[in-house]
C-alpha cells in the first residue's frame, strides 16, 4: 500500500512553525503500538436522495454531495471487501495502546453537519451495523440545510461520534493564536453542552492549519484531528493531521475499491491531482484560492458570520 504524503494545505503552516517551542510537537499520553496498520478514513460531506440534488444551489459544491444510493453501494463494497468500520475514537485509543485494532479497519467521517447526514446517512449506517464520526460547525447547527441539536443528540444516542469542525468554519491560516483558541474552545464547549457527550476530535476546515493549532488542540483536551491530505494512517501518522480520502459524487466504485485496498495506482493518481491543486493554492494563497473556488462554483462563503 502507498502511504501518500500530505497536501500543502496541511503542511505549509506547520513547516513555518519549525522554530516554535518544542512542546508543539509533543504527542498526547500513551505509546503508539508498532503494528504496521494502514487505516483509511473516508471523508464525506452530504448524502441526499436523487430528487433533492436540485435544491443545493449556493449551499455546497455539488460534487461533494453523493446520493443515498451511492452511499449504500459504498457500504456494500466495504462489506464485500471484508472491512470493519470502526469509530475514530477506537483508532486513537489504539494509538495510545488502550485498544486493539482490526487488521481490516476503515473509518467513515462526515464534515460540516448537513441535514442529509441524519436523514439519509444515519439510517444506512444503522442498516449496515456501522458507525460514523460527524464533524460539525457548532454555530451552523440549526441553520437551513444543517442538522439540529436534537438530531445530533439522536446521533450520539445511536452510537455515532459528534465532534468539532470549529465554531464558524474559518481558514486557520488566516487566524491569530487568540482567534484559533476561540474557534477550537467554543465549538468543543458548545457541542459538549448541547449533546451531553465529550468532544475529543477535530476536523480542520479545508485542511488548513497554522503554527498554533496542535498546541492549542492538545491544551484544550483534543486527542486527535483530521486534515484533508489524501493517504492512509498508521501508528506513526501525526494524530492531529490524520489523512483522509475525499468522497465525491464522481468517484467510481473501482476508484473507491482502489483506495480501500491500498492500490498504488489509485493513490499515485490522487497525489498528482493534489500536487497540482497545491501548486495553485501556493500561487494564489489559500484565502484567494477559496474565494475563486466559491465564486466559480456559485457557493457561498463557508464561514459562519456573526453570533
Amino acid at each position: 500500500m502507498l502511504w501518500a504524503r500530505r497536501r500543502l494545505t496541511c503542511t505549509s503552516a506547520l513547516d513555518d512553525a519549525k522554530g516554535a517551542p518544542e512542546h508543539m510537537a509533543i504527542e498526547p499520553v500513551g505509546s503508539a503500538p508498532t503494528l504496521a496498520a494502514r487505516v483509511p478514513i473516508l471523508m464525506y460531506h452530504e448524502v441526499l436522495a436523487e430528487e433533492q440534488l436540485r435544491d443545493l444551489a449556493g449551499r455546497i459544491q455539488s460534487s461533494y454531495v453523493i446520493t443515498d444510493t451511492q452511499f449504500s453501494l459504498h457500504l456494500e463494497l466495504i462489506r464485500e471487501l471484508g472491512l470493519q468500520i470502526i469509530g475514530l475514537d477506537r483508532f486513537i485509543a489504539w494509538r495510545d495502546g488502550k485498544s486493539d485494532l482490526p487488521d481490516n479497519a476503515v473509518i467513515i467521517s462526515f464534515d460540516d453537519g448537513y441535514s442529509g447526514n441524519f436523514q439519509h446517512a444515519l439510517p444506512l449506517l444503522q442498516e449496515f451495523g456501522s458507525s460514523g464520526t460527524f464533524f460539525v460547525v457548532s454555530r451552523k447547527i440549526g441553520d437551513p440545510g444543517m442538522m439540529s441539536w436534537a438530531q445530533l443528540r439522536a446521533m450520539g444516542d445511536a452510537g455515532m461520534l459528534v465532534e468539532s469542525h470549529t465554531a464558524t468554519h474559518p481558514l486557520l491560516s488566516q487566524l491569530d493564536e487568540k482567534a484559533t483558541r476561540e474557534e477550537l474552545e467554543q465549538s468543543k464547549h458548545e457541542i459538549q453542552s448541547r449533546t451531553g457527550r465529550a468532544v475529543t476530535m477535530i476536523s480542520l476546515p479545508n485542511g488548513d492549519v497554522n503554527p498554533w493549532y496542535k498546541r492549542i488542540a492538545l491544551d484544550l483536551g483534543y486527542a486527535g484531528g483530521c486534515c484533508s491530505a489524501i493517504g492512509l494512517n498508521s501508528a506513526s501518522t501525526d494524530r492531529f493531521m490524520l489523512k483522509r480520502i475525499p468522497i465525491k459524487r464522481g468517484l467510481t466504485q473501482a476508484q473507491l475499491r482502489g483506495y480501500l485496498s491500498g492500490s498504488t495506482v489509485t493513490y499515485a493518481a490522487a497525489k498528482v491531482q493534489s500536487m497540482a491543486k497545491g501548486a495553485l493554492v501556493g500561487a494564489l494563497g489559500k484565502g484567494n484560492y477559496d474565494k475563486v473556488y466559491n465564486r466559480f462554483f456559485g457557493v457561498q462563503d463557508q464561514r459562519k458570520r456573526g453570533s
